[in-house]
């Protein structure tokens, strides 16, 4: 490991790409991030290189298109930011994921991260429709569209995102957005009731139970689902507090988590919907009975990237964190 030359913090996107260049002909290796908010959920060790370039400092909304629901951002705006400027216009991005305040969209985006909205939205990759990226040569690269459903050519966007730094500098997002609900109806389920209860429920916004308590926080847009009605309603503030709760505890949680796509109760009596559950730890093996579970952020390392950053700026030193 290279000790770090110097810490280059991007005001303006025209920055970077004379940067690159002199990084490349000194070859010279630059890791890419925002705040560094995930570093210890997505690595193992702090990624280390002679130049670290932030691009927390590029927070523009350069378009933003209600009728479309699609919007042109800089990677630096935090999610939550997005949120609060998205909100009044009865919009918003389909993903509420860790990290949402002190973190940044390209952070999100591009570290695998969970997406605790993934039963109604996907993935968050999924938002992604375009971006803007530099490779470690200094070529900047334009992908996608902001059309939400496009064929044209390779998707280019797919390949960039989930990425981790080492394939590209991502300085603007093109996402699809989503119709925000007006209101949520929070309820507390019995974990016993789900299995029963999920087959004549539709899917709700929200479902999870908290390390420290009994029974689960569900929650639908109004209006509630009728066979819902019996159990004890949350006030919204309560609601909310137990969805910030779940968000702070995966972001402080180093050990990553295990994912399903569909609603079970794990054999251990532990609740499991869409990765809303406690934070699983390193130490745990995935349950052998869930064909589905996965780790996410993943730990392992695609052998592909290695090739695709030797494809991408072929004559550029070592580009973003090593592989793990």
């Amino acid at each position: 490991m290279n000790a770090v030359l110097s810490t280059h913090d991007i005001q303006k996107e025209s920055e970077l790409p004379a940067l690159l260049r002199e990084t490349s002909q000194d070859q010279q290796r630059l890791w890419p991030c925002g705040r560094q908010s995930r570093i210890h959920r997505v690595f193992h060790h702090e990624p280390q290189a002679e130049h670290i370039v932030s691009t927390a400092g590029l927070q523009n909304i350069h378009w933003l298109d209600r009728e479309d629901q699609t919007c042109e951002v800089d990677v630096g705006l935090s999610p939550l930011a997005l949120q609060q400027e998205l909100a009044p216009l009865g919009l918003e991005l389909g993903v509420d994921s860790p990290s949402h305040e002190a973190g940044t969209l390209g952070g999100l985006f591009l570290s695998r991260e969970v997406n605790f909205l993934h039963q109604a939205y996907g993935h968050a990759r999924e938002q992604v429709l375009g971006m803007r990226a530099y490779l470690a040569d200094g070529t900047q690269v334009q992908t996608g569209s902001r059309v939400v459903k496009s064929v044209a050519g390779y998707d280019l966007t797919r390949l960039l995102l989930g990425s981790e730094g080492r394939l590209a500098v991502v300085t603007r997002l093109t996402l699809r957005l989503h119709p925000r609900p007006k209101s949520l109806d929070w309820r507390r389920m019995p974990t016993a009731s789900w299995p029963d209860l999920r087959q004549s429920l539709p899917t709700p916004r929200y479902a999870f139970q908290l390390a420290h308590q009994q029974g689960l926080f569900v929650a639908w847009p109004s209006p509630l689902p009728q066979a819902a009605a019996r159990w004890p309603q949350l006030d919204s503030a309560q609601g909310e507090a137990a969805r910030l709760e779940l968000l702070h505890a995966f972001a402080e949680c180093p050990q990553r988590v295990a994912y399903s796509r569909r609603p079970r109760i794990l054999n251990t009596g532990t609740f499991d919907w869409n990765s809303l559950q406690q934070p699983w730890t390193e130490s745990e093996r995935l349950p052998s009975h869930d064909s589905e579970a996965q780790m996410i952020p993943p730990r392992q390392v695609p052998p592909s990237w290695a090739a695709l950053r030797r494809a991408l700026a072929p004559q550029a030193p070592h580009f973003g964190p090593q592989d793990d």
